[in-house]
């Protein structure tokens, strides 16, 4: 019942579109919410009938929401546009009363490329203590009491003491391996979510063979190695990709990419072109992946 009410929410604020724009709306659901519990953040995306947009996903960055899951609603056609929409499920464990998120995405139209980007939407994350009441009266006994004490001090900052040592000698002996460990997961994670998007748009390109599945398939080659070389793989052309990847086979295999999205003749893609991005791809993860365990 709850997901019925968020997607007429989502349709509601939707229909208002300009039908001559691409819009991409984001916002929380406004609940009261505390710390660990479930967020719902709603991702609306209006665009024209013959372009394609990839949507974030578990590799993306939340920045302190944690993914959770995702609920996907089947694409709505209005006349010439098409409506996508999705909720998020996410949750935090950042202390910050007021956190803030948007979201990233990318369109595919016209043998081109971009990055667009959701408009951003606050959220206020509840304080778990209760507000004390005003209208409770203190009464005062002024005649003094001799009682025992409760607390023995002296032992409990021994204990305290105690507590931020151990605490202190695991962060210096283990702090560097948590580090590690947490960076080593994100990593294998978005590789995952990679090969998984790969080989699911080769078996589509190898179904269809057309144009449009093979540009999909090099966007998110791009998107990856974007990721995990922090260079500008998305939005460079193929002799731009060749200042700073002089692996000869993967430029061959770019230029056999360009030349079945660009060229008026339909050609097909070997499947060693394909499998050299890939192997590109796995390369440049085992290196990441060798230098995060060394330090």
């Amino acid at each position: 019942m709850k997901y019925l009410i968020l997607s007429l929410l989502i349709l509601q604020s939707s229909y208002s579109l300009n039908a001559q724009k691409i819009e991409y709306k984001g916002y929380f659901i406004k609940e009261n919410k505390t710390i660990g519990d479930t967020i719902y953040f709603i991702s609306t995306i209006n665009y024209p009938k013959n372009i394609e947009i990839i949507q974030p996903d578990s590799s993306n960055n939340y920045k302190t929401f944690e993914y959770i899951d995702k609920l996907i609603f089947p694409s709505l056609k209005i006349d010439d546009r098409i409506l996508d929409s999705t909720i998020y499920l996410l949750r935090t464990f950042n202390t910050d009363t007021i956190q803030s998120l948007k979201l990233s995405s990318y369109i595919i139209n016209n043998n081109d490329s971009l990055k667009i980007t959701s408009t951003e939407d606050n959220l206020i994350i509840s304080n778990q203590i209760q507000k004390i009441d005003q209208s409770l009266k203190v009464k005062y006994n002024t005649i003094l009491s001799k009682i025992n004490k409760l607390i023995n001090y002296k032992y409990v900052t021994y204990i305290i003491a105690v507590i931020l040592l151990i605490i202190g000698l695991t962060y210096i002996l283990f702090g560097k391996k948590i580090i590690i460990f947490f960076k080593i997961h994100r990593l294998k994670k978005a590789f995952k979510s990679f090969e998984n998007k790969f080989e699911k748009q080769q078996i589509i390109y190898k179904k269809e063979k057309s144009k449009n599945e093979i540009e999909k398939l090099l966007i998110i080659w791009k998107v990856f190695m974007e990721f995990i070389s922090n260079k500008t793989y998305l939005s460079s052309t193929t002799k731009e990709i060749k200042k700073f990847n002089n692996n000869k086979k993967i430029i061959t295999s770019l230029k056999e990419f360009d030349k079945n999205i660009y060229s008026p003749n339909k050609n097909i893609l070997e499947s060693k072109d394909i499998n050299n991005l890939l192997y590109e791809a796995k390369h440049n993860f085992n290196v990441k992946l060798k230098k995060i365990k060394n330090g």
